[in-house]
């Protein structure tokens, strides 16, 4: 998997704003989360009960050779994870405290999800680029196995990302990989149960936090050809990122696409690049972004 390092640079390429309203819904949760650091790779869990507006429950990962415990406490809206035990070598270490907030960045009836935030543990291990992810109980009748399966999407992406960062040309067998990786993920949350309350009004990919970045850096690279920037765009859409199915609040990424798609037209009314224009005209008009279709389908009628 890429660095934590790594993610949290790429994850400034399409900021995730913070949001107000998401809270875990009322029941028993159980989440996972890994992570690398300098001091190696971890896994682990955490289970809470959220009820009258307060989480409790307790958290464990594991690296080589350590093992980290703790207590998840706080209100439904910022779980925040306290350590009560860390174990280096057999050996417990002696009056460990300390801990960390986890901002929600999807809160769903059947999912959450969020990034690490005050935390001040950094020391041990730097989480802020860190996705928690939790599933309601009885979402799925094999946490682990979902988890495992879930994770190793995560890989994938990750090992995507690390070979663009090596200098790999985009090309289309990149997106297509990301092209089954968001089918495989809509398989896993198609199979998950549903609960009261659930409809179909949003959907964020599973892996929406880890798509975001890497697509995100695609999208401010000038030379990826103008179709496959424009399969990257879709992507976002499909994935929940960006879009009119998306959340409330998440303008910080509907701009950075924006600014880019607006970058590109510029670019291809300059060049009078017809074939730029009739693609970004079509892309436009399929997500709504109507100011912007007017006005490439002008420059193309100019041009005729």
């Amino acid at each position: 998997m890429a660095t934590a390092s790594v993610l949290a640079l790429m994850a400034a390429v399409l900021p995730a704003s913070a949001q107000t309203g998401r809270r875990a819904a009322p029941g028993e949760w159980v989440g996972f989360v890994s992570f690398s650091t300098d001091v190696g790779d971890f896994r682990g869990g955490f289970e809470f009960e959220s009820a009258g507006g307060e989480l409790e429950g307790s958290f464990q990962w594991s690296g080589d050779q350590q093992v980290i415990s703790g207590v998840v406490s706080g209100p439904d809206t910022m779980p925040r994870f306290d350590l009560t035990s860390v174990v280096l070598g057999g050996a417990a270490i002696p009056d460990v405290s300390g801990g960390g907030e986890v901002e929600l960045i999807h809160a769903g009836c059947e999912r959450i999800e969020g990034r690490g935030v005050n935390v001040d543990v950094a020391r041990l291990v730097d989480m802020e680029s860190v996705v928690w992810f939790a599933i309601r109980d009885g979402a799925t009748t094999d946490p682990t196995a979902w988890f495992e399966t879930m994770d190793g999407l995560r890989h994938d992406v990750s090992r995507i990302i690390d070979g663009i960062l090596a200098g790999t040309a985009i090309h289309v067998g990149v997106l297509d990989g990301v092209a089954d990786l968001i089918v495989a993920a809509e398989i896993m949350a198609s199979a998950m149960a549903r609960f009261d309350g659930c409809d179909d009004a949003f959907y964020r990919s599973i892996i929406a936090a880890e798509i975001q970045p890497l697509l995100g850096f695609l999208i401010q690279d000038p030379d990826v050809p103008i179709l496959e920037w424009n399969r990257v765009v879709l992507m976002l859409v499909r994935v929940g990122v960006i879009g009119s199915g998306s959340e409330t609040g998440s303008a910080d990424a509907d701009d950075s696409v924006l600014g880019a798609f607006e970058a590109r037209l510029e670019a291809a009314i300059e060049n009078e690049d017809e074939i730029a224009l009739v693609l970004l005209a079509g892309l436009a008009d399929m997500v709504g972004w109507a100011d912007l279709a007017r006005r490439a389908q002008a420059a193309l009628d100019a041009g005729a």
